[in-house]
């Protein structure tokens, strides 16, 4: 996601509530300058709740290192803190805007998503369009929740490896190779996948004959997490690369509580 309204030009080296500034070496931030407290706190909650609801479910999976609050809360301060009346409170993730392919890749269920949970909860959420420069979130059903929610999905996606297994089932069996025939078509057919018949043929299936003989047997192919990036990387990701300084700025901010 990419903070598009120009508020954070130079990277932030320390945010206090004191006085409500964002503090910077070079000329000040207006990240929340002027805007009461609770303003500044109201996603405090729902940020835990939702790190601790993702943590939990990946807490087992080899090599995934827990999601802290504190950086999500320097994200959300990067994507939405230069609008604190509209997009820090209706979508602070900034997910579902219309030009972000996030949200619909995670309601498609494409890109693998759907191994990592149940995202049913924003099938009905339309992306947002500009209005005089800000997103308008009047028509797209989206809120605080749901944009924690999704985003941190989105996050968790662009840290994940996937990979692909094979499960196998039962005994090897045959088939006759019949016209027009496969490795694909007979996978479909015989409900087993391309790798397992390759793995118990030697023939190259660019060279397939009618009448002859292939093993196979019942098997299925299953994605799975196989490891994680870090999340330096996962943030870079999650950005899409239209911040050269987004990484740097998440790092910069000091103090969030």
């Amino acid at each position: 996601m990419i903070n598009r309204r120009g508020f954070l030009k130079n990277v932030v080296v320390g945010l206090t509530l004191s006085g409500l500034e964002a503090l910077a070496v070079d000329e000040k931030i207006p990240v929340f300058t002027g805007f009461e407290a609770n303003t500044f706190k109201i996603h405090d909650e729902r940020i835990k709740k939702n790190v601790d609801f993702w943590n939990e479910k990946f807490r087992n999976v080899s090599g995934y290192k827990p999601l802290n609050y504190e950086t999500v809360k320097r994200m959300i301060l990067v994507e939405a803190g230069g609008d604190p009346n509209n997009a820090w409170i209706h979508n602070p993730m900034q997910i579902g805007n219309g030009e972000d392919p996030g949200l619909g890749v995670l309601q498609r269920r494409e890109e693998n998503t759907q191994v990592l949970g149940d995202f049913s909860s924003i099938e009905n959420i339309k992306p947002a369009i500009r209005r005089n420069g800000k997103g308008d979130y009047s028509q797209t059903g989206m809120n605080s929740d749901l944009s924690l929610f999704a985003g941190l999905g989105w996050l968790i996606h662009k840290a994940a490896v996937y990979d692909l297994k094979v499960i196998g089932e039962g005994d090897v069996l045959e088939y006759q190779i019949q016209s027009g025939d496969s490795y694909a078509k007979i996978s479909g057919k015989l409900r087993t996948t391309v790798h397992t018949l390759m793995k118990l043929n030697k023939t190259d299936p660019r060279q397939l004959k009618i009448g002859q003989v292939v093993k196979y047997k019942k098997a299925t192919e299953e994605v799975y997490v196989s490891g994680w990036r870090s999340w330096d990387d996962a943030l870079n990701r999650y950005n899409g690369g239209g911040d050269k300084n987004y990484l740097s700025k998440i790092k910069a901010l000091k103090k969030v509580d």
